[in-house]
Parts: structure tokens; C-alpha cells; sequence
């Protein structure tokens, strides 16, 4: 890379010293805004270059000529829609400090490089049918004034002109443009040659075969002090520091053997304060040259260079991303085999684990021996071809994403930068969660359509059934029927948890709530599920857990599920572990909940484990695995989880097993005497009506209330009920209790028929009954002018059980 830059750079200064030399002969009667736009592009190699005159009146750049291939400027004429000198580039305060500032700018657009005068279209039109990449524009300065421009386009494939070149081609031109200004006639191509050097940026200069200076430019003293004739005749290696002595040595010996021969090197060079600035030294052999007789060079001034690639080395080694240079190590046939640790900055220390000493010069195979090739072929590629890769990379040790940009910086080598991207990774990943959630809760709300349309006929078939047989076993006295009669109750009892699961997604799942401790509650359901298996259970549940607001039946039937889900991925036997314990969510914590205060129960089997493939799909609706399964059982625990404002989490690993953690609400209330009462046998007395649409649940529910010891009036509809109930309030006869049917099909239901009653009477005891309950009645009666409720299908004993506590309560 240094030769080739090097080679680049005497190139550059040959061509330039030929235009300086050329551009001094030229008169007034010469175009020398098409010489300058053509020698631009001559040195550059550029697709194109302009030569553009500044109006410092009117603030605005004009193109005065453009230097293109033949028949190209028609075509791009013909795109921009107006001729070349109709381009005019409104120059703000801020560009114009920028380019009296930086002599050289680039720009990436024709849109930006015209300074928004050539529309964007325009623009796109000229770059796809020349192959533009980019654009150099060069400023011209007067006394500091900006006098005119230039603008070079480059394609992708032309490396950028070493900026020195620009720079000095730059100020050529501007000392050129000064004397036109100031000289109506050139008398002295030599003497205005010669002032030109002396006005140029760098100084000029020419040493001898014995390193004595023969000739120093006059603008030595302001860069160094010197004037010209303290130096002249003096050895040149007095004012080079010491300890880059014998390198500027070497580097002139190099150069004198072979006329023509130029380079380029660093030094330090001590000025007349005895301070020392840093100077980049072109030197070109011409000891040949009769006029020279002698090594022809330039110093540049790089001292300001050299202090920011010290603060841009600092900035690299103490950047957060981590920064390495490798060098790629190729077989003989060119394929990448390894790659060599050049530079590395403290946070690429960080992630090997180790000082950049001991990483530098080293090769990737000697510190990291089992790295697979693949890594190699693609950092190789971006050393070889020059083509930049982005992508994200997970490393295992560390834990944690990174994202890594490579591209080459010179031939064979290339630069890596590693971000540490693991929190957007996490935030993706809380994304995808939430998205899941919010596509399973859409699941769930579909199936709740559906469940809610059978339930209600449903559980009316199931509860006419259940009635049917408790009324049979009150009548039978027969023992083996009586037998078949309770095995027919546990059948529609398995049926009625079937419907249970299903209308969990509905509406008309809503929990039955009531402040408690989950435990003993949930070890019960959990010993009652693993009863004759060969599965052990382990209970370690915090002595000071919080209440929750819970359906005792809702979250037993979670515990149940996943645990039969544990014991049948154990089918040899095992171990559970059930776990629970107080947590503080903060807010963002965990996707899903609200900041407060929860308790967390874990569940956790050493079974098979779930494949990572199934693990998104387990709570969907019917999804199951098993040959016997119905799909019903995680998504009734998500569904029941959800209802109670808290979320279920599941982590598994196949031939390890699975956990599942369940967050409930902690609430601070206190405990209910009544939810500790023991149900007892009751014994009715008065009168109840009862409203049901449906006959044969009329008859059967009347038949169980008989049974209890209560006279029953039945009606059909709620109007019926409201009717029959003011007929007998005019004749002085009251009701021990009204029990309503939610829904009827076409007529007034319960809560229309208990409005217009409570009008009448507020005191008579009412409960509402319904196998789908879509607006909470059955949850919340009270808010409905009930006082109580039942859930279809009910027995005897919970019917006795609901109307003693109501009755009794109103009464």
C-alpha cells in the first residue's frame, strides 16, 4: 500500500511541476479554464472535471467549462434539461467557510457536489449513465477569497487522488489565477514559475548529491522560521531530528542510484525556535537534469496530521466497540489459510481476554486453534476483493451479540469493528414475545366465539342430565343402580370439566374470584393429579406468602393440567418440583404484567422436554402432540392465567425436561371468615320460584328443590316470573327465594326479570343460574340485583350449599 501510494504520489508531482511549468506559458488570449479542467482530469483520471468561477456578489458558482469524453455532454445536457453555463450553484455562509477552510471536499452526490442546484433525478439520471460514485470538489483561493472551483466524478472502481496531489494542484492553480488576476501580460514564464513555487503551500526545495541544500522556497520562514539564505549552503541533515537521521538518510540513498527515482517519507524537522514539526518529504532523483543537478522535493507541513492520527489512535483504543487490524495469510495459490493481528484497542483486549502485545503479530490459529474456516474465507474475501460485510454474530462465551462491520484498509489487510448489539437482540426478542402474546390472545378470542355459542345449550344438556340422575338416586333404592347412577355422574362430571376448558376461552370463562393463600390449595390439586402414578412431587413454598385474588377451581385445574401434562413426559417415573415464592415486578420487567407485586409458582419435570420448534405453538388451541390429546390443557392454563392479570412463562430443554412459572396478583386483603365455612346439609322452607326456558330443567331443578324441602312455582320466561311474582305480592304471599335462568332465547332473561322485581321488593333472596355467563352476572350477581349464583351444571348439595348461605344471609 505505501508503494503504491508512493508510486501515486511522485506521479502526481511529475504531472504537476509539468502543468505548473505548461500553465505559466499561457496567455490572456488562452482558454485556461479548459486547460485547467482537462489537466484536473488528466492528473486524476477522472470520468470528468469542471472549472467553475465564483460571483462573490451574488454568492453563486457557474460552470465555465466541463472536460468529458466526446458525445457524452449532449447526452448529459439533455438529462440536466439545460446547457452547462444555465448551472448555477447558490453558495451559503456555512459552505463557503467550509471550502475557504478545506481546499478539498467530497461529496457523494451530484446533487450534493452542485450544492442542490441539479435536482436529485437529474443527479441519479447522470451518475447511472456515467458510473459516478463519487465527487472532489477543489476550491481556488484568493488572499484567502474564494475566486472559483472544481469539481471531479470518480467511479467506484478509480481510487480517491492522494489528497496532497489536489492540495497542491489547488494551490498551482490559485497562484496561477492571482498573477492572471494581477498581470495583464505573462513577460516571465520562468519568473512567474518560480514565484509560484514560492507561493505554494509546501516548501520547495533542492538538495545536492551531498545532502547540501541548494535552493529552499521563500515560504520556508513561514512554516519554520528559517529564511531562505540562513539554510542555503548548509548541510540538510542539521535541522532533521536525530532519531530520524539515519532514516532520512536511507531514504535519499534509496532514491540516488536511479535517475527519475521519487518517494515519499516522514520526518521531524527542527524549526528556527528549536521546536521540531513534523514534515511529509517528496523527493524526486534529478541529479541527471542539467537545470536541477540535484534531488528536487517538497516539505508538507503534516504536524496537524500526525497530532490527529495520534487523538484518532487514542479515539480507536478507547472506543466502546472493540477495533482490530489483521492481515490476511494466503496459500501459495492465493486462497486465505489464517490472518495476523495487526493493531487491536483495549475493548478487542476485553473480548480475547488478553493485551494487545500479546495479541499483535500473533495469527488468529495460534489464539483461537479451533476457529472454523469459515471465518477466515470471509474475512479473506474482504481483504482480496475489497468488499465491506455487515452482519450480527452470537458469541457463546461471552454471551452476548455482537454486530461486525469488516472492510479493507489497505491490499491483504482488513479492519474489524465488533458493537455490542444485546440489548437491541433483547429488545427484539421482548418484540417477538410480545407479538406472540398478542397473536395468541387472537386465538383465544376466536375460540371464545366459538365456545360461547355451544355453551349455553351445552351445559343446559348437561345439567338436565345431572338433574335427571340426583333426582333417580333420591327415588332408587336400589344399590347396584344407585352404583351405575353415581358412575354416570362422574362421566358427565369428566364432561363438564371438558366444557369448563372450552368455555375458559369464552366470555363466559370469567373466574370466580376470592382471597386466599394458593397453598394448600394448589398441592392438593397437584397430589390429587399424580394419585397412583410413579411420580414424586417436592413442595418448597415460602412461609410468608402473599394472598391472591384467585378461582380456586380456575387455578387447581392449571396445576392440574401441567401436571399431568409433567407425569406423562416422565412415563418411567420421576421427580417434580412445585416452587413458590414472593416477587416485585418492576415496570418492563416482564412482558405482559403490570409493576407490583406477585406470586410466582414454578413447576418444574425432568421428563422429555419440549422441542424448541413446538415451544411457540404450545398454548394455541388443539395443538397437541399425544395420540389421546385434545389440545385443550395450555391453552386453558393460558387462558385462566390471562383472566387473572398474570402471565405463564414455559423454559425447556429437550432430555432435561421443562418448567413452567405462573405470576398471579398478590393482594393485601385479608382472608374471608365465610371462605373457610364447611358446607352444611340444608333444609328449605317456603316457596321458590324458578324460571328456566328449558322444560326438562324446569322439572328436574323443581324436583331437587322439592327434595330440599321448598314448595317450587315454575315459569318460563322472565316475563312469566315477573308476572307470577306480582300476582302473588298482591296476595300477600312471599317467596323464601327466586331462582332465574340467565338466557332466554327471544324473551327476557334473568336480569331483566330481577329489575323489574327489585322495584317491587329489594329483600326477596334471588340467584341467578347459567352455563354462559357473557356479561359477569354469574361472577359479580350483586352488581346485577342478584344475590348469588350458580354455574351450570350444579348438584344437589351445591344447590343447598348456595341456598342456605343466601337464604339464610337475607333472611
Amino acid at each position: 500500500m505505501e508503494k503504491e501510494s508512493l508510486i501515486r504520489q511522485n506521479e502526481g508531482l511529475v504531472k504537476l511541476n509539468a502543468f505548473a511549468i505548461e500553465m505559466s506559458k499561457l496567455t490572456l488570449n488562452d482558454n485556461y479554464e479548459a486547460y485547467i479542467a482537462k489537466q484536473l482530469k488528466q492528473i486524476t483520471g477522472a470520468v470528468f472535471s469542471t472549472f467553475n468561477k465564483y460571483d462573490a456578489e451574488n454568492k453563486v458558482i457557474t460552470i465555465q467549462h466541463v472536460e468529458m469524453e466526446p458525445g457524452l455532454l449532449e447526452r448529459v445536457i439533455a438529462l440536466l434539461g439545460k446547457t452547462i453555463t444555465q448551472i448555477k450553484s447558490v453558495v451559503s455562509e456555512e459552505t463557503y467557510a467550509e471550502m475557504t477552510k478545506n481546499i478539498v471536499g467530497y461529496r457523494k452526490t451530484l446533487h450534493e457536489a452542485s450544492f442542490g442546484d441539479i435536482s436529485r433525478p437529474s443527479g441519479f439520471a447522470i451518475e447511472a449513465l456515467l458510473r459516478l460514485d463519487r465527487f472532489i470538489g477543489i476550491a481556488y483561493l484568493l488572499d484567502g477569497k474564494l475566486y472559483g472551483t472544481s469539481v471531479i466524478a470518480l467511479r467506484k472502481e478509480q481510487p480517491d487522488p492522494l489528497k496532497s496531489v489536489l492540495e497542491n494542484f489547488a494551490n498551482f492553480t490559485s497562484a496561477f489565477l492571482r498573477r492572471r488576476k494581477t498581470e495583464e501580460v505573462l513577460r516571465d514564464s520562468e519568473a512567474t514559475h518560480i514565484k509560484m513555487i514560492a507561493n505554494i503551500g509546501d516548501v520547495i526545495v533542492i538538495i545536492d548529491a551531498e545532502g547540501i541544500n541548494k535552493y529552499k522556497s521563500a515560504n520556508i520562514e513561514k512554516w519554520f522560521g528559517w529564511k531562505a539564505e540562513d539554510v542555503v549552503g548548509c548541510s540538510t541533515w542539521v535541522n532533521v531530528h536525530p532519531d530520524d537521521l539515519e532514516k532520512g538518510k536511507a531514504f535519499i540513498g534509496s532514491l540516488a542510484g536511479t535517475p527519475g527515482a521519487f518517494g515519499t517519507t516522514e520526518v521531524r524537522y527542527r524549526c528556527k525556535n528549536g521546536s521540531y514539526k513534523w514534515i511529509e518529504v517528496t523527493i524526486i532523483n534529478l541529479l541527471h537534469d542539467k537545470l536541477i543537478n540535484g534531488f528536487l522535493g517538497n516539505y508538507r507541513d503534516i504536524t496537524a496530521r500526525k497530532e490527529t492520527e495520534a487523538e484518532y489512535s487514542s479515539l480507536l483504543d478507547n472506543m466502546l466497540d472493540a477495533y482490530a487490524v489483521h492481515e490476511i495469510i494466503c496459500d501459495d495459490f492465493g486462497k486465505p489459510i489464517d490472518y495476523r493481528y495487526v493493531a487491536a484497542n483495549k475493548a478487542f483486549e476485553q473480548i480475547l481476554g488478553m493485551k494487545a502485545e500479546a495479541i499483535v503479530g500473533k495469527t488468529v490459529k495460534e489464539l483461537i486453534p479451533g476457529i472454523e474456516s469459515f471465518w477466515i474465507e470471509k474475512y479473506g474475501n474482504v481483504a482480496l476483493t475489497g468488499e465491506s460485510v455487515l452482519f450480527e454474530n452470537f458469541s457463546a462465551p461471552l454471551n452476548k451479540y455482537f454486530e461486525i462491520k469488516a472492510f479493507r484498509n489497505k491490499p491483504n489487510h482488513f479492519v474489524t469493528i465488533f458493537s455490542d448489539i444485546s440489548e437491541r437482540k433483547k429488545s427484539e426478542a421482548d418484540k417477538e414475545k410480545l407479538n406472540n402474546r398478542l397473536n395468541q390472545m387472537q386465538k383465544m378470542e376466536s375460540l371464545g366465539v366459538f365456545a360461547g355459542g355451544i355453551a349455553h345449550d351445552f351445559n343446559n344438556l348437561l345439567q338436565g342430565i345431572f338433574a335427571s340422575i340426583e333426582v333417580a338416586k333420591i327415588h332408587s333404592k336400589e344399590e347396584k343402580a344407585n352404583r351405575s347412577l353415581n358412575k354416570a355422574l362422574e362421566t358427565i362430571g369428566r364432561a363438564s370439566n371438558l366444557s369448563q376448558q372450552l368455555l375458559t376461552f369464552a366470555k363466559g370463562g370469567a373466574p370466580v374470584k376470592k382471597v386466599g393463600p394458593l397453598f394448600p390449595l394448589m398441592a392438593d390439586a397437584a397430589k390429587f393429579a399424580l394419585s397412583g402414578s410413579q411420580v414424586s412431587c417436592s413442595f418448597n413454598i415460602a412461609d410468608d406468602l402473599w394472598n391472591c385474588n384467585f378461582d380456586e377451581n380456575q387455578l387447581g385445574q392449571v396445576v392440574d393440567n401441567i401436571v399431568i401434562n409433567a407425569q406423562q413426559a416422565m412415563p418411567l417415573g420421576g421427580k417434580l418440583d412445585i416452587y413458590a415464592n414472593n416477587v416485585v415486578v418492576n415496570e418492563g420487567d416482564k412482558l405482559g404484567l403490570k409493576a407490583g407485586k406477585f406470586v410466582k409458582l414454578s413447576i418444574r419435570d425432568y421428563g422429555t422436554g419440549i422441542p424448541s420448534e413446538h415451544i411457540p405453538k404450545i398454548f394455541d388451541p388443539f395443538f397437541t402432540t399425544k395420540t389421546k390429546g385434545h389440545g385443550l390443557g395450555l391453552p386453558t392454563c393460558y387462558s385462566i392465567v390471562t383472566r387473572h392479570d398474570g402471565i405463564i412463562e414455559v423454559e425447556s430443554e429437550v432430555g432435561k425436561g421443562s418448567v413452567f412459572h405462573i405470576y398471579i396478583p398478590a393482594v393485601d386483603e385479608m382472608i374471608s371468615a365465610d371462605n373457610n365455612k364447611c358446607m352444611l346439609e340444608h333444609k328449605g322452607v317456603g316457596r321458590v320460584l324458578l324460571m328456566d326456558d328449558e322444560e326438562v330443567l324446569r322439572e328436574t331443578i323443581g324436583e331437587m328443590l322439592q327434595f330440599l324441602g321448598y314448595t317450587v312455582m315454575l315459569t318460563s320466561t322472565g316475563e312469566e316470573a315477573v308476572e307470577t311474582f306480582k300476582a302473588e305480592k298482591a296476595k300477600g304471599n312471599d317467596f323464601s327465594a327466586l331462582i332465574f335462568d340467565l338466557t332466554v332465547p327471544g324473551s327476557m332473561g334473568g336480569t331483566g326479570a330481577i329489575e323489574q322485581i327489585r322495584k317491587i321488593c329489594k329483600n326477596t333472596p334471588a340467584i341467578v343460574m347459567s352455563g354462559y355467563s357473557e356479561k359477569g352476572v354469574v361472577t359479580n350477581p350483586g352488581e346485577f340485583g342478584f344475590n348469588a349464583s350458580l354455574h351450570k351444571p350444579f348438584s344437589l348439595d351445591l344447590l343447598g350449599d348456595v341456598l342456605s348461605k343466601t337464604v339464610k344471609t337475607v333472611l
